[in-house]
């Protein structure tokens, strides 16, 4: 697609852009597979010095050994003509870790300047938490000094990572080590006194930066000690958190949630099962169903008969929606049709059976002054009566999807119903899911606002970068909303914390990214 634009911006929504005149386009979009031709068409009307590649996400595909897109990544890299080039990623691997790269562009653009930009946030506080139900940080990751050492030196390096360094956990740390601050920490320079001199330097970031100081700089003959009182003391954040859908929906606070795993239809029939909605409910509901397509089927050989006799009629210039003119067969036709689509029955899920919802809350908490304080935070779909209306209308999809949309749960998979598909993403586009279940690779370049996610067991082999990508997707909404991310494999949080020297995202860039 182009847009271009005039020098007033607002005159660019008050005129009908003309892309056929090439020296008027400014920017152009377009996918992979289209780039060479895109190139192309902007050197014909401008400089190759003046023009900017902007790529998004090059990681993508990169964490696959092979995959479909690697031919055509390397071969627009290879005929890439335009000097001036952005790769912009979350996870884009530092410039020593793509030298490779960085030589292959040097080589073909000879005064090419290389600079790196790297920025991370750090206003909010995402914990992470383990299957136990604990939240993970880097001081209970490992017996070993040595192994806490790099850890921290890692995150160091890979600021990101600070995002998800509990504050809470992270301060009852620091506290404790000062507390034993002469038998604990190796230099004197990690004193808080000299670390926070004044009030205004006691901020969340240099919280963490002081947290990560401290690991790098105890006695490493006490560490076993400290590993040892920290573990014993530690507090389980959730005593449950898979149970979705029932008891532990009223953790999922302020905002969706995104259940990222490998076989997501396997994580959308546990949720249902979960639900345990009682074969009676179901009954109605499937009955419902089954009549409202039985009615659709109806409707769409009527409305086929009717498009065949509006094409006879178009001569005569008649309107089906005019009810004055016309055959009178076109307007019993669609007096009929309108008859039936007033036949179709409004199908609802008891709200006691959708999560978070208030009759759902006083199902599964059963203390009041718990429920009042659940029912501030604890977040719920919004599915209204003509969304419903318009799930039950889709006849190209199975009925456990259309329950688990009335659950307020979409799942991205392999659907052949676009239909379904465009209801769903309007859904999530607008916040109204309580939950979204999807692949590991819908990560890339989804910008929907979740405060929570989960990372499914099958992802177990997920490359570390990939991994940061899909907690990426969480904590982009309020500061003052509460955030987790909460792994179903603990191994996958020690992979994250840890330096990886054979990131397949590293090797790919290097092999497809030079000719």
């Amino acid at each position: 697609s182009t847009q271009s634009r005039s020098s007033a911006a607002s005159d660019v929504y008050k005129r009908q852009v003309d892309n056929s005149v090439g020296d008027k386009v400014e920017i152009m979009i377009c996918d992979i597979k289209s780039y060479i031709h895109a190139m192309y068409y902007m050197l014909a009307f401008n400089a190759k010095e003046k023009i900017i590649l902007y790529w998004d996400e090059p990681t993508i595909t990169m964490d696959y050994e092979t995959h479909e897109f690697h031919d055509i990544i390397k071969e627009n890299w290879n005929k890439n003509l335009i000097p001036n080039v952005v790769l912009s990623s979350a996870t884009l691997p530092h410039s020593n870790e793509i030298a490779e790269t960085i030589q292959d562009f040097r080589s073909n653009f000879q005064d090419a300047d290389i600079h790196s930009i790297v920025s991370y946030d750090c206003k909010k506080t995402i914990p992470i938490i383990n299957k136990e139900g604990y939240v993970e940080m880097p001081h209970y990751l490992f017996k070993d000094y040595k192994q806490i050492k790099e850890t921290a030196v890692h995150c160091e390096k890979y600021k990101t990572l600070l995002r998800y360094i509990d504050l809470e956990e992270a301060i009852r740390f620091i506290k404790y080590i000062n507390d034993n601050f002469d038998e604990f920490v190796s230099v004197k320079k990690c004193s808080i006194e000299r670390n926070f001199p004044l009030i205004e330097s006691v901020t969340m970031i240099n919280i963490k930066k002081y947290y990560l100081s401290i690991l790098q700089n105890l006695n490493s003959e006490k560490w076993e000690a400290i590993y040892q009182y920290m573990s014993e003391t530690r507090k389980q954040r959730q005593s449950s958190n898979i149970h979705v859908v029932t008891k532990d929906a009223y953790t999922l606070t302020d905002g969706p949630t995104i259940f990222l795993a490998d076989d997501t239809e396997k994580i959308a029939k546990f949720c249902l099962q979960s639900a345990n909605i009682p074969p009676e409910v179901i009954k109605n509901i499937m009955s419902a169903i089954k009549f409202n397509d039985g009615i659709n089927e109806k409707i769409n050989v009527m409305e086929k008969t009717l498009e065949d006799l509006q094409k006879k009629d178009e001569e005569k210039e008649r309107k089906i929606s005019n009810e004055d003119r016309g055959d009178p067969e076109i307007r019993r036709l669609a007096k009929r049709i309108q008859e039936l689509q007033c036949c179709i029955k409004n199908v609802s899920m008891n709200s006691g059976f959708i999560p978070n919802s208030k009759e759902h809350i006083n199902r599964f908490n059963n203390d009041d002054a718990e429920r009042k304080s659940i029912y501030r935070s604890a977040f719920t779909s919004d599915i209204s009566e003509h969304t419903v209306e318009k799930i039950m209308l889709i006849d190209d999809i199975d009925d456990s999807w259309k329950l688990l949309l009335m659950l307020g749960i979409g799942v991205f998979t392999q659907h052949n119903s676009i239909r379904y598909t465009e209801v769903m993403k309007n859904l999530a586009q607008s916040q109204k899911l309580y939950m979204i279940i999807a692949s590991s690779d819908y990560v890339y370049g989804t910008n929907y606002q979740f405060c929570h996610g989960y990372i499914s067991k099958d992802l177990c082999l997920m490359s570390q970068e990939k991994c940061i990508q899909a907690m990426g997707r969480v904590g982009r909404t309020q500061l003052q909303h509460d955030y987790t991310i909460r792994f179903r494999e603990n191994d996958l949080i020690k992979k994250l914390f840890q330096n990886d020297e054979n990131k397949p995202e590293v090797r790919n860039m290097n092999r497809l990214f030079t000719n």
